[in-house]
């Protein structure tokens, strides 16, 4: 007899991630935070291969910066029905509007704890 269930994978809304960066739905970005300037949108840079997570898009797309003490944190804002996150190595991920935190995949070495890279 023939199995018809099927599996389906729970979809996380308001998450998205492509490689080692992980976009997390936020209400706001902080007042904190300062916008950064430049195009295209690059989300991290990969080491092994000089690969970029970028967004090509130039209009309604903002990253923005903010410390607290000796932690950094990206933000990235949409103004736009959606933008497309590129990357060489994954598949493209479209982005809907909204706010978002950039976070980095870290991982523990006995030297201590480092970001993850393409």
């Amino acid at each position: 007899m023939k199995d018809d269930c099927m599996t389906v994978k729970p979809r996380l809304y308001g998450q998205y991630r492509q490689g080692d960066v992980f976009l997390r739905e936020v209400d706001a970005i902080p007042a904190s935070a300062k916008r950064v300037y430049g195009q295209p949108v690059v989300l991290a840079e990969g080491e092994a291969a000089g690969h970029f997570h970028r967004i090509l898009e130039r209009e309604g797309v903002y990253m923005s910066e903010s410390e607290e003490g000796e932690i950094a944190r990206r933000w990235l804002s949409v103004d736009r029905a959606s933008v497309d996150l590129v990357h060489p190595e994954h598949g493209t991920i479209r982005i809907p509007l909204g706010n978002y935190e950039v976070i980095r995949q870290r991982e523990y070495q006995p030297e201590g704890a480092r970001e993850v890279v393409d």
